[in-house]
């Protein structure tokens, strides 16, 4: 990556945050979001849903996952190795693990919660994936540390699995966001007022 895209996409990622912080959550958001979620996806009841806890001013999923869970849909919240402080792309693949009731939490790295040990790891069906912006194709801007690209990317070589940014309806991009060879595009992304599927 040039030294003129790396300027860029850092330069978006300070507007794209200082705009989410500024973004005040509508108590409905939730529930439209987790209709929307059972609407286009259809998960079933034993499939497993993987989160996020939320930093930052993100869109809080917590909530959503409950109420999957109510329905019999397996909960997991990533665990960063601690290799993944190492530059390798494989040293970046999150592992997922099993969330329920009784799940105690510690703090994680980059300001996360992550579950205690001892874990049960899992196999998400769909994954919930936080984001700074994205625009029509599918396009996401993260933070830079490449664990979505290199976790699905991984996942993808043994099996299928959906991935699902989750977003307020003003972190859409109306401009097309620099992309790169490694990035990997979402499936859908779902904001309270509409879920966006892109081709893939």
């Amino acid at each position: 990556m040039s030294s003129s895209h790396a300027l860029l996409k850092e330069d978006l990622r300070r507007q794209a945050l200082a705009q989410r912080l500024q973004i005040r959550p509508d108590l409905q958001d939730v529930d439209k979001i987790t209709r929307l979620i059972m609407l286009h996806l259809c998960p079933e009841e034993g499939s497993c849903v993987a989160g996020y806890w939320p930093i930052r001013g993100e869109f809080d999923v917590r909530p959503i996952l409950q109420a999957l869970r109510a329905d019999g849909i397996v909960n997991a919240l990533p665990h960063i190795p601690q290799a993944a402080q190492c530059h390798e792309e494989a040293d970046r693949i999150l592992d997922f693990v099993r969330l329920d009731e009784v799940s105690k939490l510690r703090p994680g790295p980059l300001g996360t919660q992550e579950i205690v040990p001892p874990h049960i790891s899992v196999r998400p069906d769909i994954v919930l994936v936080p984001l700074l912006a994205f625009d029509r194709n599918g396009t996401r801007l993260g933070y830079g540390g490449g664990y979505y690209d290199a976790t699905l990317r991984d996942l993808r070589q043994n099996g299928e699995v959906v991935s699902v940014g989750i977003a307020y309806d003003a972190q859409l991009c109306l401009f097309s966001l620099p992309a790169e060879p490694h990035d990997i595009p979402l499936d859908w992304v779902i904001t309270p007022t509409q879920a966006y599927r892109f081709a893939g």
